[in-house]
């Protein structure tokens, strides 16, 4: 008995260790998530991410949450979603597509020069770094920086991956496309493969003569059938076309 219930406690206290490591794991697994998905929305957070995540945040572009209450500085400023868009001489108004606001450190940064910089803590490029929170003299940031080579430079590199990405997306939507026409293709086909099958199992037919070739005398009901809805089905007519003309091995009517 005493064994026994040393044998109990043991387990008992083997599933309550299994218990807290399981919970531990789990609190591990989210907290880690939340840090990942925290790094996705937050510029501030991008200064040690890799090319993939570079890659994902260009395909996924620049993101503002419209829900934003901006925090008020010592002088009660605070930014604007005014600065969002840039008046051109003609009267215009273009989208700084390129400007995020950070909730989490209230200050601006540039999209495009916190992925694409060369150098970490170049002067001038403060929105690429650091981030930027002087709203008194927001507008001559904002215009300088927009004029500055640096930026121009990592305007160029953002565009261009972008460019690539989305005709990457491109050729796989017309892959995924042609996959799909492919898939119903052959489904159609063994339809009607079937439904002769099943017709001639029915009559207690034979299916084979002496020859098993398409278009040839003595090659039994199965292929006539075959032949027979060709002329006027135009799925069994590719079917056989590609038969054929050899683009496909694999015929379903051997």
């Amino acid at each position: 008995m005493d064994e026994m219930g040393n044998n109990e406690g043991v387990l008992e206290n083997s599933n309550i260790e299994e218990s807290n490591f399981s919970e531990k794991n789990d609190e591990k697994v989210q907290h880690e998530i939340l840090s990942q998905m925290t790094c996705f929305d937050d510029p501030e957070k991008w200064d040690s991410i890799d090319q993939k995540m570079i890659d994902f945040l260009v395909e996924r572009g620049p993101k503002r949450d419209a829900r934003t209450l901006f925090s008020k500085d010592s002088t009660n400023r605070h930014f604007n979603v005014l600065h969002y868009k840039r008046i051109l001489s003609n009267g215009e108004k273009n989208d700084r597509r390129w400007l995020l606001y950070s909730n989490y450190v209230d200050k601006i940064f540039c999209f495009c020069c916190k992925l694409f910089k060369k150098q970490k803590n170049k002067i001038g490029i403060q929105l690429a770094n650091e981030g930027y929170n002087d709203w008194h003299n927001l507008s001559c940031c904002l215009i300088a920086h927009e004029a500055s080579k640096e930026h121009m430079k990592c305007m160029t590199n953002w565009i261009e991956l972008e460019q690539r990405l989305q005709k990457n997306q491109t050729i796989d939507a017309k892959a995924q496309v042609h996959l799909n026409k492919e898939k119903e293709h052959w489904k159609l086909v063994l339809h009607r493969i079937i439904a002769i099958v099943q017709t001639l199992a029915k009559n207690e037919l034979e299916f084979r003569e002496s020859c098993e070739k398409l278009y040839v005398e003595n090659n039994g009901l199965f292929l006539q059938m075959v032949e027979m809805i060709a002329e006027f089905d135009p799925i069994m007519k590719e079917h056989l076309r590609r038969i054929k003309d050899h683009e496909t091995y694999t015929t379903y009517i051997g």
